[in-house]
């Protein structure tokens, strides 16, 4: 039987946004949009001119087809988080920084690559946005690309005792509502930024036994809220993920979370020199028993919990890869813009195949100015304005859209 805890609702507005997407899929059927799936497009079409006038694709991911453009191709399938060569080319903070992407389908760049192979220029270098708290399955031989809801990405989220290898302390950044009505959503990408950054790229988070003790007082918002089997659109959720203790027991198998009798043990494991975590966590015990704590960013009293308690707990964490945001050069039209610093006739590329919405170098994460809006409005209205736009310009081209050649 399970028992929701005391702060649980029926909501996770986060969980929603798949009525949006349902809801344009929806509005393309009754406009007579044809939707052509599992048929990844491969390459381009070019004409003896230079324009692009269709792409090949492979139907049912198996046989080739060539379909023809009336007006543009539209590139707009998402970035490359799940593509490390291409990270570690274009967004080398996030190759080294990132401990995971969340993007577990897709996003491996090959829009970006096909604009490429035709000439286009590129945007936004080393510019990207994460969440906080991605976990670090691929240290112990896991997957790199991970569900954002599987149990123990949400644990590795709350205000845990946090440090450098070095042990030095790491600021935590609430998401909690305010009192005043505030939103902390800027919470939500900053703190990757802090995980992120300290030597080896990666932090540490710390907890004893009675951590899930700690869970309710902690009362994070936003896609920090846990995963509970009683949420209202549950349904969006794989089913192995529906309840976060099951992410939790994957990681404890995997011994990415690991567990240990004694903080001597986690501390080794986990890579320590000797003494740096136990000298740290003595420290941390200390403020957790005067109930004030002494860093510069202090935690709250409700959330000093001292670690006493065997089994330890410990996780390698850093950013968690969502958006990658270096992509093709485009105009203010949404055209693609070639090397040579001229559109490529025929085609258009929408965020975040297209780069360069956050500028060069920007990797602070940030859901409104980072990222704008979780990405969400960045996508949505990239591939409104490309719609849009090759309409109004691609009057005369030739006609046959949708027709295979």
């Amino acid at each position: 039987v399970y028992v929701a805890p005391k702060n649980s609702t029926l909501d996770h507005h986060v969980l929603k946004m798949k009525d949006a997407t349902d809801a344009m899929f929806s509005f393309g059927q009754k406009h007579g949009v044809e939707y052509h799936f599992q048929s990844p497009a491969e390459a381009l079409v070019r004409d003896g001119d230079g324009r692009i006038v269709g792409v090949v694709a492979r139907e049912d991911y198996d046989r080739e087809v060539y379909i023809h453009a009336t007006r543009a191709v539209i590139l707009t399938a998402g970035g490359f988080c799940n593509n490390k060569a291409l990270l570690e080319r274009y967004i080398p903070t996030a190759a080294m920084g990132c401990a995971s992407s969340y993007l577990t389908a897709g996003e491996t760049g090959e829009c970006f690559r096909m604009g490429l192979g035709a000439g286009a220029d590129v945007s936004g270098f080393n510019s990207s946005a994460s969440f906080d708290g991605g976990v670090d399955w691929e240290a112990e031989g896991g997957q790199w690309a991970r569900f954002l809801y599987d149990g123990m990405t949400q644990l590795s989220r709350q205000p845990w005792f946090t440090v450098d290898r070095c042990g030095n302390r790491l600021r935590y950044m609430d998401s909690r509502v305010k009192e005043d009505g505030a939103n902390a959503i800027y919470a939500l990408g900053d703190l990757a930024t802090i995980q992120m950054t300290p030597p080896g790229h990666r932090s540490y988070i710390i907890f004893d036994a009675n951590y899930e003790d700690h869970l309710e007082g902690f009362a994070q918002e936003h896609c920090r809220k846990l995963i509970t089997p009683d949420l209202e659109q549950i349904d969006k959720v794989p089913e192995h993920y529906r309840d976060w203790h099951h992410g939790v027991q994957d990681a404890i198998d995997a011994d990415v979370l690991k567990k240990r009798d004694t903080l001597e043990e986690l501390e080794r494991d986990l890579g320590f020199e000797e003494g740096v975590l136990q000298e740290a966590v003595a420290h941390w015990n200390e403020c957790c028993e005067k109930g004030e704590d002494d860093y510069m960013y202090p935690m709250p009293p409700e959330w000093l919990h001292a670690i006493s308690e065997p089994p330890f707990y410990g996780c390698r964490i850093g950013g968690n890869l969502y958006g990658t945001k270096a992509g093709l050069l485009i105009n203010d039209e949404m055209q693609v813009i070639s090397t040579g610093g001229r559109p490529i006739p025929g085609l258009y590329a929408g965020w975040h195949t297209a780069g360069g919405a956050c500028g060069e170098n920007s990797y602070i994460g940030d859901p409104i100015l980072g990222s704008l809006l979780g990405d969400v409005s960045l996508a949505f209205c990239g591939g409104y304005l490309c719609g849009t736009f090759a309409v109004a310009n691609e009057m005369g081209a030739a006609s046959g859209a949708g027709k295979e050649l």
